[in-house]
């Protein structure tokens, strides 16, 4: 029944049988009416008709004014039916406004991170603008690149007036504040804030006035020297400079009685070593232990092992004036006799014989430069071999010589030469070689190695 309906309603019991069929269909109390107020009635009609919520119950609303009745509904809303036909196709519709954007930005800031977009759009959709927001887009700093090509060289400036200079001698001295001229300083080029270190005494100055020596003023700045340090305690301490003393004992006396610059009051006979020095691979100690004054060298794994031990000792001094060397005494020199040689080391030779000091040798005429029967002295002489004008050729054992002129002298002569005893050493030490070669005018003479010393010599010139 539509909200437009009405029902005309003749006498009660047709009013009371609608009542009973509201009751029936919607389950819901009408309100009560009075039998005054339905026999005035004339007219009853359908009101409002409102749709519940599904599950709800229906109710009904029972509205009399004068002799008309309006009856007001709530229906629950039933089950959802199922789906209907497809409708027809709808009339297409006018075209709408065509689509647009504006213009779109984009921001991106410095962070570094994981790299992220924002993306926000504004505007209608006939002129949307979007915004495109990004973040941490910046890496890590990369590997440094490599060099690029080097440009190309500016033109060459003007010369600029030099720098400060630092000056150093001894010529400038004294410490007066006032400008003064030192014409004696050899600065021909002095400029303004100049400095001049004096290398003996430390001072140190700066020039006021430019110009050469007999112009430039300096003044007294200051000494590069410090002030004294303090002493060592009388207890420990370490000493990281040399030691300087004018201290003297004047007599062995003064010495032994204490008067030495290092004296030692340690128990007679002690262990008492003066210094440790680092070697290579261990170290040395230089000391007294009861009545030897020692010199020690000690291997590291020795002391590191903590071992009191030592690896080698010499014996400098023992109190019965005795020297002990265990290794190999080396010198560019000994004065004396060996006590018990009978043999050279290395084996020399005396005018060309062999000789090792263990039988006698026998020397000819010749090796002597003895004029033998068939020959007969033209000349004799002595000169001095030096150690410069010396050649050298590839003659085996003697490659070094040295000619000598001598007016007269034929190829087919014989020179012999006898060294001078002071120049014996010397000649033995090079090698000089006996035997000498004629030629026109001059002989040459061999040796192993050119000599340290110029050689005397006597010569003999013999013909045949």
């Amino acid at each position: 029944m539509s909200e437009s309906e009405q029902i005309k309603v003749i006498g009660i019991d047709n009013l009371n049988v609608f009542k009973s069929k509201v009751d029936e269909e919607i389950s819901t109390k009408v309100q009560s009416i009075s039998a005054a107020d339905v026999g005035a009635l004339t007219e009853i009609k359908i009101g409002a008709v409102t749709t519940g919520d599904a599950g709800s119950k229906a109710s009904a609303d029972i509205i009399i004014n004068g002799t008309v009745a309006t009856l007001n509904l709530i229906i629950p809303k039933g089950d959802q039916g199922d789906a209907g036909a497809q409708g027809i196709q709808g009339v297409k519709g006018a075209t709408g406004a065509p689509a647009g954007f504006g213009t779109p930005t984009a921001t991106v800031d410095a962070n570094v991170g994981t790299p992220s977009v924002a993306v926000t759009a504004t505007g209608d959709n006939t002129a949307k603008v979007f915004n495109f927001d990004f973040k941490n887009l910046k890496g890590a700093k990369g590997d440094k690149g490599d060099p690029g090509t080097n440009g190309t060289n500016g033109a060459k400036g003007a010369t600029g007036t030099r720098g400060s200079r630092w000056n150093t001698g001894t010529a400038i001295t004294g410490t007066s504040t006032t400008a003064t001229v030192f014409s004696g300083s050899g600065i021909t080029d002095a400029l303004v804030n100049d400095m001049y270190l004096n290398i003996s005494t430390g001072a140190v100055y700066k020039c006021t006035t430019a110009g050469a020596a007999a112009a430039a003023k300096w003044v007294y700045v200051g000494s590069i020297k410090g002030d004294t340090g303090d002493a060592l305690p009388l207890a420990g301490g370490t000493m990281t400079d040399t030691v300087a003393s004018s201290k003297t004992t004047k007599t062995h006396l003064a010495g032994n009685q204490g008067e030495a610059i290092i004296n030692s009051t340690a128990e007679a006979g002690a262990y008492t070593m003066l210094d440790k020095l680092n070697s290579t691979n261990g170290y040395f100690t230089d000391g007294v232990y009861q009545g030897k004054r020692l010199l020690y060298y000690t291997a590291k794994e020795t002391v590191d092992a903590q071992k009191n031990a030592f690896t080698k000792s010499v014996t400098l001094l023992d109190e019965s004036g005795n020297t002990a060397f265990p290794g190999t005494v080396s010198a560019s020199a000994f004065s004396g006799n060996a006590t018990s040689a009978t043999k050279l080391q290395t084996a020399r030779k005396i005018n060309g014989v062999a000789f090792n000091g263990t039988a006698d040798i026998t020397l000819t005429p010749a090796n002597i430069g003895a004029a033998e029967a068939s020959h007969s002295h033209v000349s004799t002489g002595t000169v001095s071999v030096p150690i410069t004008g010396w050649g050298k050729d590839s003659t085996a054992i003697f490659p070094n010589y040295y000619d000598l002129a001598i007016s007269g002298i034929l190829a087919t002569d014989r020179v012999d030469l006898i060294v001078a005893i002071a120049s014996l050493d010397t000649a033995l030490k090079c090698g000089l070689c006996g035997i000498t070669e004629s030629s026109a005018g001059k002989v040459r003479i061999r040796s192993r190695t050119v000599p340290t010393a110029a050689i005397s010599l006597q010569y003999w010139v013999m013909k045949k």
